[in-house]
């Protein structure tokens, strides 16, 4: 009867044992969740928006100086926090909702030319919803809100 007694003794030892190493397994996942958890991809943002990085880089220099603040440093992050990313998108725009045109495409809906389009933004870049005439000049695809803007001060 003893040997009964401890045989099931040390089943309950090695029942415990396998629980408290699967509690310890669930601590450590959550604890890495938790670490990477608020982070997201900027490579995600540039697939959201269908944009080259080049394109995308110039939208948060023009666009997003506010938010942020060191470009370069922004540069070297592989992964941004989940405010910052949600900033960045509600500042250019959700692409489902206002479509990213190029010049062309903005000529093409206004019904007007491009050196009508181009004195127009030279005189009020402001109210074409950008913040200068060089951003003009430099971009050929305009963020979401931006296209919007531009297309019903010239359409």
């Amino acid at each position: 009867m003893n040997s009964k007694l401890e045989h099931e003794d040390k089943d309950i030892a090695t029942d415990q044992r396998t629980l408290w190493l699967c509690f310890l397994g669930l601590l450590c996942i959550i604890f890495i969740y938790l670490l990477s958890a608020g982070k997201r991809k900027k490579g995600s943002l540039v697939q959201y928006y269908n944009v080259d990085k080049k394109t995308f880089n110039k939208w948060l220099q023009f666009f997003c100086p506010d938010i942020i603040s060191n470009m370069e440093e922004y540069k070297r992050k592989r992964k941004i926090s989940s405010s910052l990313y949600y900033a960045i998108s509600s500042r250019l725009g959700n692409p489902n909702l206002h479509p990213i045109l190029t010049k062309k495409e903005i000529v093409k809906l206004g019904e007007g030319t491009y050196s009508s389009l181009r004195s127009s933004v030279e005189k009020y870049p402001e109210r074409f919803g950008l913040p200068s005439y060089n951003a003009y000049r430099s971009l050929k695809k305009f963020p979401p809100n931006s296209s919007r803007e531009i297309l019903i001060q010239f359409g």
